[in-house]
Formats: C-alpha cells, sequence, structure tokens
C-alpha cells in the first residue's frame, strides 16, 4: 500500500509546498512601482516606502508572537492606524500590493502532481498568507488547478495563523472522514506538524534541507 493510501483527503500547505519564489519583502523592493501600476497617485514614494514596510514588520511581528495566533490585524487597519488620512482607495492599494508580492509560482510539475492527487483523493489547501485570498485563488485559478480543491482556507480570511487550530478546523468542517484519514502537508515542522497530530491527522514535512 502506497502510503497515501491510509488516508482519504490531503491537506496542502502553499508556500514553499507547491508555489515557490514568493514573499518578495526584501529591502530592495521598489513597493512605490506597484502602488502606481494599480493607479495610485496621491502618495509619494516615501510615504509608500515607510507604511508598506512598516505594515509588514507590524505583520512579522504578530504572525511571529504566540499570544497573537487567533489576532493578527489586517494590512487595512494597520494603515488606518498609522495614516487616518490615507483614502480607502488608497488603503486597498497599498493592501493589494502585498498581495502582489506574496504569490509566487506554480511549476508546471506541482500543477500535475496535484491534479493527479485530485484523480484519487480530496484535496484542501490550508495556507498562511497575509494578502487577500482572491490573489491566491487566482493565481491556483491561472495554473488550472482552482478547482481541484475542495476547499481552501487561507488565513488572512480569519485573523488567525498556523498553528492555530481554528484554520485547520474550518477545513475539517468540510469532509466528512475522521481525522485520522486526512494527512497534512507543509514545509514549516512547528507550524504545520504539531497542530495537524494535536487534531488527529497525519503529517508530513516537507524539508528543503536546512535543518
Amino acid at each position: 500500500m502506497a502510503f497515501i493510501d491510509n488516508f482519504d483527503v490531503i491537506l496542502l500547505d502553499q508556500g514553499r509546498t507547491f508555489m515557490f519564489e514568493l514573499d518578495r519583502f526584501g529591502p530592495a523592493e521598489d513597493y512605490y512601482v506597484v502602488y502606481a501600476s494599480l493607479g495610485g497617485k496621491k502618495l509619494d514614494r516615501d510615504r509608500v516606502q515607510y507604511l508598506l514596510v512598516t505594515v509588514l514588520d507590524r505583520l512579522r511581528s504578530a504572525y511571529n508572537d504566540p499570544a497573537r495566533y487567533d489576532d493578527i490585524p489586517t494590512a487595512d487597519e494597520i494603515i488606518t492606524q498609522l495614516s487616518p488620512d490615507v483614502s480607502p482607495s488608497d488603503r486597498q492599494r497599498l493592501a493589494d500590493v502585498i498581495g502582489i508580492q506574496e504569490v509566487g509560482t506554480i511549476s508546471a510539475a506541482h500543477a500535475a502532481t496535484i491534479r493527479a492527487l485530485s484523480e484519487t483523493h480530496q484535496l484542501g489547501i490550508v495556507s498562511n498568507v497575509w494578502g487577500a485570498s482572491h490573489f491566491f485563488e487566482d493565481n491556483l485559478s491561472r495554473h488550472e488547478i482552482l478547482d481541484c480543491f475542495d476547499v481552501r482556507i487561507w488565513s488572512s480570511d480569519h485573523r488567525c495563523v498556523k498553528p492555530s487550530h481554528r484554520l485547520f478546523e474550518h477545513a475539517l468542517r468540510h469532509f466528512d472522514v475522521p481525522s485520522d484519514r486526512i494527512v497534512y502537508v507543509g514545509d514549516d515542522p512547528m507550524r504545520d506538524v504539531p497542530p495537524s497530530k494535536e487534531l488527529g491527522m497525519g503529517a508530513v514535512w516537507i524539508d528543503h534541507g536546512n535543518r
């Protein structure tokens, strides 16, 4: 029996599990170019860079704080706190820059594997993301694998991040199978494996060789 034949449902992480070249948030990134491409004109380059660097720092801080796993702010909320005078349309543009920079690529081989798995198993996604979920849904659609997934749970829709059990529980409610017939596949040994096991699922850690 193949290992995956022990399970009826395969839940997948997204980033660095089947999507790569993501999270373009380094110090060399020119966020203003992306903001301007979205029609932004009112905010100058320095302000766009300051706001997005600060928003990302605050998101990262919350993401890494166990006390905040179930209380993750949105980019829009942080921008409003930082600069209440920014218009709703520009707040949306700035938040959209984060989603655009976060989305990565899905190789033809990974897409083909997902299509093959969908022929034998029910599939789902449980993924930590900062951008709006539609960026990732659109990316799946572009690679013609959106319909392979019975459920897609994005943390930005729920104000929490793995390893919170909440995201996994949202996914589990979609499948009428015992939890021990579900396996979760992800690349983070702390955010992906422990909550999966605690909820009675199997867990697979994709080790990229760095530890």
